[in-house]
């Protein structure tokens, strides 16, 4: 037994000693020829490595188009939405505008032409209810341009129109003053009349009998027969007086504007 392991010592060390030289021989050859060695080695790393770094880089490509496709997308869907919204602006204008002919139609005012307006701003410095007058300061620049009989509004309602212009102060009677007389037509029913002021209040009087007036209804400048070239708000009807005989009736109107809460009017300057 002794041989034996002996034998295997001995066999054990020679194949060290023959590893240990191989190695050694491996080495003084790296060395020795150690450039192409280098190109060897940068040879097999090259084709180890550089099919990693092009599917790498094509893998970023890949991601980076898909990002931007993305954004595009997300760009073109708020684009689309856009475009749905502008669509259905115009068909909602376009049903305004269909509206609004049918309006003219009815009125009988599809052809008329209206003239251009200018609104001059005005302070209420003063209002006289007793006599149903309101005085009214604007800028000497523009107190050229309005004359007697201009329209004085508010928020698309009339309140009175001008009956004196001096330096800086306008003088207008109110809708209610006695000498406020107007054609007008109840938008409802299509019932012409004349707007006049009782110095109390409001009239629509010079209305046949046979049309048809109910409280409620709205009453308006008649821009066919009438003096203004808009159709202003006179207020709504409040009470209707019909007598059987008499071949006009007449109502009470509304304004719909508080005057005494208001401290500017606008001045309509119709230009010829």
């Amino acid at each position: 037994m002794a041989i034996s392991a002996l034998g295997r010592y001995t066999n054990n060390m020679k194949s060290a000693f023959i590893t240990n030289l191989l190695i050694s021989i491996f080495i003084i050859f790296l060395f020795t020829f150690n450039v192409g060695i280098k190109s060897f080695v940068s040879s097999i790393y090259l084709q180890l490595i550089t099919p990693s770094v092009v599917a790498g880089q094509n893998l970023y490509n890949n991601f980076t188009n898909f990002s931007l496709a993305l954004d595009r997308s997300a760009h073109l869907d708020q684009a689309l939405q856009q475009v749905a919204d502008l669509s259905e602006r115009v068909v909602d204008f376009e049903d305004i505008k269909a509206e609004s002919r049918l309006l003219k139609e009815t009125l009988g005012v599809a052809d008329f032409k209206f003239k251009k307006d200018e609104l001059v701003l005005g302070n209420i410095v003063f209002l006289d209810k007793t006599n149903s007058k309101a005085i009214v300061i604007v800028s000497e620049q523009v107190n050229k341009k309005i004359k007697e009989g201009n329209a004085v509004i508010v928020s698309g309602s009339i309140v009175g129109i001008v009956s004196q212009v001096e330096k800086a102060a306008v003088t207008v009677n109110l809708i209610s003053n006695e000498n406020f007389v107007t054609e007008a037509i109840d938008i409802d029913t299509k019932a012409t009349g004349l707007v006049k002021g009782r110095g109390y209040g409001v009239l629509f009087s010079d209305v046949l009998n046979s049309e048809k007036l109910n409280l409620d209804d709205i009453v308006v400048t008649n821009i066919v027969s009438g003096k203004f070239n808009r159709q202003y708000v006179v207020g709504k009807i409040t009470e209707v007086s019909l007598n059987e005989g008499e071949a006009f009736q007449i109502a009470n109107i509304e304004s719909m504007i508080n005057l005494s809460k208001q401290s500017k009017v606008l001045i309509v300057v119709t230009s010829q």
